[in-house]
This record gives structure tokens, sequence and C-alpha cells, in this order.
């Protein structure tokens, strides 16, 4: 691919090193039912800061496990283990941690939407918005049901690129960044927020157009197999059987899943790092993937859902939800989400929790497309309370939710499409 191009991550790296296939576990799931790791991945080294990594194997790279790093970490945020991504690479290629710059805030950040279930090149700025967002005008964005942002940040004068998610499979995240002059190989890392289609689903294709070195973060559960019931949701309470019935019967079906092997291969063939990791992990200076979003409202849980689990088909709980938080400097937290499942006021809390910040900014997938009257006003209410300046829901967030935003809440609802950026 692009040959030469040392990881941005590291900066002893040269030319001469292999790029790794690094993986982070975390403790809790080296034994987790649904994660069974290729046999050649299972030699884990005993790296510890005082004693130097072993060098990188040609053909799988080093692995790191977190039950050896956690005495490293330099923070804990509510007994969730915190990584520094950038630290914990360099780790595991140097023998040697960095500090992990929790609640550092970023100068400058823009969020632009690159995939997105709708599209709309005569959409318009409203005049309150005006040096917020814009709108790129352009009839060559694609749309589909997915969703996929990126995110740039400046901090200490340097510009650090994230992708948020990869859209569906149709691949229209790539034939959006051509459209809006953007070039993967900047792209620093790649987030998948959790294990469906509409999120994952250009993932090995975005790979491809990576730069070496690049790194590609997800939860260890992505991978599990999902499935979806048609029809009205119900709550939990439905076995495997009863799944595997409701599939025949077409009352249900079995959503298309993420091949680890084919993540593997992709990384391998461009030079990539994968880290899987339940924890919350900095990306960037303020900028970081949630780890699992605490359910304090467990009532705000999707519904209908299920995975894959040790054999078992159980009610999804969502364990890999991830949301992107981004502190701006006098600003606050803007929350990126990409469908919400555990909830809005859950993730709300947890962001506000994570820096002790306020809310600036909420901005993504809110899965309110088949939310009951009920548990509309409940939404609402809730990101009333957390009183964001900038509101902006996609994806499946769905029409009654956001007409109801744009009617209670104007002054900070943004309709957003493919091609609209926010900046910060």
């Amino acid at each position: 691919m692009r040959g030469g191009k040392p990881p941005r991550w590291s900066p002893s790296h040269t030319e001469s090193q292999t790029p790794s296939f690094t993986l982070l576990t975390n403790p809790k799931y080296l034994s987790h039912p649904s994660t069974s790791y290729p046999s050649r991945l299972k030699s884990i080294p005993n790296i510890t800061e005082d004693k130097p990594a072993p060098s990188s194997n040609p053909k799988t790279g080093n692995l790191v496990s977190l039950l050896t790093l956690s005495t490293q970490i330099s923070r804990r945020y509510e007994g969730r283990e915190t990584l520094n991504l950038a630290g914990y690479l360099n780790l595991a290629s140097r023998g040697r941690s960095l500090k992990v710059g929790f609640g550092v805030g970023v100068k400058e950040a823009k969020v632009t939407v690159l995939a997105n279930d709708a599209v709309d090149p005569l959409l318009m700025v409203d005049e309150r918005f005006s040096g917020i967002v814009s709108h790129a005008g352009t009839a060559g964005c694609l749309g589909e049901h997915g969703i996929s942002l990126l995110v740039q940040v400046k901090a200490e004068d340097k510009v650090h690129t994230v992708l948020f998610d990869t859209g569906g499979l149709k691949a229209t995240v790539i034939n959006n960044m051509r459209e809006l002059g953007v070039d993967p190989s900047l792209i620093e890392c790649v987030v998948i927020s959790h294990g469906h289609y509409d999120h994952f689903g250009a993932l090995v294709k975005v790979m491809e157009e990576l730069g070496r070195g690049s790194n590609v973060v997800l939860h260890p559960d992505v991978f599990s197999a999902k499935y979806a019931l048609r029809g009205t949701p119900v709550g939990a309470g439905l076995g495997k059987e009863e799944v595997e019935r409701l599939v025949e019967e077409r009352r249900a079906v079995r959503l298309p899943s993420l091949s680890r092997e084919q993540v593997e291969l992709a990384a391998q063939l461009n030079g990539l790092n994968v880290v899987e990791v339940a924890g919350p992990v900095e990306l960037a200076p303020g900028v970081w993937a949630s780890g699992e979003i605490p359910l304090r409202h467990p009532d705000e849980l999707s519904l209908g859902l299920f995975a894959e689990r040790g054999g078992k088909i159980v009610p999804d709980d969502f364990r890999d939800e991830k949301s992107l938080y981004i502190k701006v400097e006098g600003k606050g937290v803007v929350v990126l989400t990409g469908c919400c499942h555990r909830g809005i006021a859950n993730t709300l809390e947890d962001a506000r929790r994570f820096f002790e910040s306020r809310v600036y900014a909420v901005i993504g997938g809110l899965h309110m497309g088949r939310a009951s009257h009920n548990g509309i006003d409940k939404a609402v209410e809730k990101i009333r309370e957390a009183n964001p300046e900038i509101l902006s829901p996609l994806h499946c967030s769905g029409v009654r939710f956001t007409a109801r935003l744009l009617h209670e809440l104007p002054e900070k609802t943004v309709v957003s499409a493919a091609g609209t950026t926010f900046k910060f």
C-alpha cells in the first residue's frame, strides 16, 4: 500500500522496523466466552516498564495484555482502567510507558459527517449556527443506513485525525471521503462504536486506505454474532432456541457480523495496529473512546436486539458500545454517538462524569426511530437537563424524535446530512 510510511504514534520507529499487529485486552475478557483469539495470538509477553519488550515478530508483531500493564496505568475512572493509546503502543515496541493525559482539552475540534442515512445538497445553515455548522452543498455524497464521523482536533499546534465508525456495507464513506477531499492516509485511528453492520460495514475497505501504523480500536464483543427481531421490540426472555425459531419464521434476522480473521488480515497486509479493549482509551490529547457505559438507567437499553455469547443467544446489553468524547477548552465535552443503545441519559452522564465537565454538543445516532411516545418524552427531558449548546441527531435517531427536538429545542438542534461539518 503506502510502503515506508512510519507509524505516527511511535516517534522512535525506523524504516527497518516491521509494523506490529498489537492486541490489547482487558483481563476480564481474557477468558470471555465470546472472545476466541486465533492460536497464533495466544502468546502474551510479560512487559514491564523496566524490562524491554521482546523484538517484534515479523508475522504477528507484539501482543500486550492489560493484565501485565495494569500497574502502569496512571489513573482509573470509576474502577475502569484507562489507556493512553500512544503510550501503550510505544510500550509494546519499546518497553516503556507514557502517562495518560486525562482531562486535557483541545484548542480546536472539527467533526465532519462522512456517512449518514440522509443526504441533502440543498441543506441550508440556520443563521443561529453560523460559524459553527457548514454543509458541503455537493450532490456527490451518497447516503445509506450507517454513520461515520471524521474528527480533527488541534492540540499543541498539531492536528490529530480520528474516524468514528465506517458506515454501512455499501461503503459510501469511501465515496464521500473522495467527494469531500478527505485523505484517509492522514487518519491516525479508527474507532468502531459497536458490532452492528451499519457501523463497521466499510471497515476493511477503510483499512486498505489508511497509512501504515494507524490504529483500529474496538471492543472484543464487536465480533460476536448479532440478531434483531422484526416488528414490535420486546424485552428480555427469549432463549437461543426461540430466537433461532424466529429466524426460521422470518420474524427475526441474523445481522451481518464482523470477521476477526478479515480484520487481522487487513491489519497485517496494511501495517496497522488493532486494539481490542473494553475500557476507556485516549486516542489523542483530549479525545477519548469511552469504555463500557454504566447502566445507571437500565430502562434506556435498546430492546429487540440479541447477541451470541458462549454459545447462547441472549438479549444484547451492548457492552461493546463506545462513544467518543472530545474535551474542548472553554466549552466542554463534545459527545459523538454511534447508536446510543446504552441510552441517552446513561451516555451523557458518563461523559459528564468522565471529564467532570458540562456536555457542550451531542452529535450522532440516538436510536429513537422506534421509540414510544413516552420514551421520546423521557429522552427529550434528559437532553434538556444536560443542556448542550449543539444537538444533531443522525442515522437511527428517527423522524419523530428529530421533529420533537426541532420543536422543543430549536435553538440547539441542527439538521445534518452527509457532508455537514461542525467547528468548535
